[in-house]
């Protein structure tokens, strides 16, 4: 819709999975780049989203707040300009339920008119099930290889003066154990 403001959507994508699938990643495409600003996705095994889309007019329903959905199993699902998909990682996968829902989150930016958007989603399956587990050293036989987003959040530090092109934003966390790092975003 046209205005001033930026926008904040969520749309509920209902996956028609009759068993649970293991996911080795997923493929943002926000359609119109020029309007959309970034994107993240969620699931919600609870379809609370559903209700919360049903209760307001239109598709979707309005805000930064994704409610009950979550990110995956130590993932975030997102896209911004520039970004392209994310091959995943050997080893790793992360489970969507039976019956689930994805909710993809899109913040657009404000328009003189009415913009056509289109997004889609593609899910890539783990194949056989063989990418989401591997052999742990002394662990007796095969587990989840395991994955966690550390986000570092200075957001509210976030307030860049008008004109600086040299403003610098800091934030520390300090891992107690050795990592592999697969994507800063």
């Amino acid at each position: 819709a046209p205005g001033s403001t930026d926008v904040w959507r969520n749309f509920v994508i209902p996956v028609p999975l009759d068993r649970s699938r293991d996911i080795r990643t997923v493929e943002l495409r926000p359609g119109n780049a020029r309007f959309v600003h970034h994107a993240q996705m969620a699931v919600d095994d609870l379809r609370a989203s559903r209700r919360r889309d049903e209760a307001e007019p239109g598709p979707g329903y309005d805000g930064m707040d994704i409610g009950d959905a979550y990110m995956p199993d130590g993932g975030l699902i997102g896209w911004t300009p520039g970004m392209h998909p994310f091959p995943g990682v050997p080893g790793a996968a992360w489970t969507l339920p039976a019956g689930a829902d994805l909710v993809l989150q899109l913040h657009m930016l404000p328009s003189d008119r009415a913009e056509a958007i289109n997004p889609s989603v593609g899910l890539y399956f783990a194949p056989g099930g063989d990418e989401s587990v591997r052999a742990v050293p002394g662990g007796g036989g095969a587990t989840r290889l395991p994955m966690w987003v550390v986000m570092l959040d200075a957001d509210d530090r976030l307030d860049i003066p008008a004109g600086n092109d040299a403003f610098v934003l800091e934030d520390r966390f300090e891992l107690p154990v050795g990592v592999r790092v697969h994507t800063v975003y």
